[in-house]
């Protein structure tokens, strides 16, 4: 099952991960102007060698070997890797330990390519949150102890912002008592919302960042909307993103909430465009 073949090769890569998060660090700067360590290309590697060849008709996008010439063979292919091998570089590199190794997995549909497997490993949190035959489930890694995860149910205050949110927005904070929390990685934002730790979260993220913790978060009642309406983003083609350009690419164009369906009229109330 290819579901448990992402589980079992993140559980052998997290030492690993985990021996550079604590070592030095070889930084240098990208087109984007974010940064990228030696270890982002490491472990991007061990991820492409293990999951490239495993599905015959499936393509390798990952954050750091994306290629701006094979935009248009991306989604000819009927499986996608969406490949994050480290989600909050400035936090790892900072020694800070909110930061992910992601691995989604979208087939190709009618309407476009879906989320249908993934998997987020948050090493120096002990924790890895996955989905598996349509179910979604949290590991605590230093016990292996797997815990299936249900619908969230409590109405959590806490708001997951971007590092950015408050350029272009405020936050009502009156709304729901409403708590926000920054933690300078995208895939957390998304999966502590699919668990029920946060009400919601907004963002225009990378394909990379969102398509592991989309195939958990669907299993849970949460979903991607586009903020100004609310429709259910569930598919994607290469029209949503921009591509052609270094500093955005694979980044969608237009702003969702992800949330359940009730605390999207909330996370409306809540954050507020200048």
């Amino acid at each position: 099952m290819i579901e448990n073949l992402i589980i079992n090769f993140l559980l052998e890569i997290s030492p690993e991960v985990m021996r550079r998060f604590n070592g030095n660090h070889d930084i240098s700067i990208k087109p984007d102007d974010s940064i990228v360590t030696d270890s982002d290309k490491h472990i991007e590697g061990l991820l492409k060698d293990k999951f490239s060849k495993i599905l015959p008709d499936s393509y390798f996008l990952g954050e750091e070997s994306s290629d701006q010439d094979e935009y248009g063979k991306v989604f000819d292919n009927e499986y996608i890797w969406a490949i994050d091998p480290i989600d909050g570089t400035v936090n790892f590199a900072s020694g800070i330990p909110f930061f992910a190794v992601s691995v989604g997995l979208l087939k190709k549909g009618a309407d476009g390519h879906k989320p249908v497997a993934g998997a987020v490993l948050f090493p120096a949190l002990n924790e890895m949150f996955y989905s598996r035959d349509n179910k979604s489930y949290s590991m605590q890694l230093d016990t292996g102890l797997e815990t299936e995860l249900q619908k969230p149910e409590s109405e959590s205050s806490v708001v997951m912002l971007t590092d950015s949110f408050y350029r272009y927005y405020d936050l009502v904070r009156e709304v729901n008592n409403a708590q926000p929390r920054q933690v300078g990685c995208t895939v957390a934002n998304i999966a502590y919302t699919a668990i029920g730790r946060s009400m919601g979260t907004m963002t225009a993220a990378h394909l990379w960042d969102f398509a592991a913790s989309l195939a958990i978060a669907k299993n849970l009642g949460v979903d991607m909307r586009k903020y100004s309406d609310g429709t259910v983003k569930d598919s994607f083609n290469v029209d949503d993103f921009i591509v052609g350009n270094k500093k955005s690419d694979w980044r969608m164009k237009e702003m969702y909430v992800i949330s359940t369906q009730n605390n999207y009229a909330l996370m409306k109330q809540v954050m507020k465009e200048k």
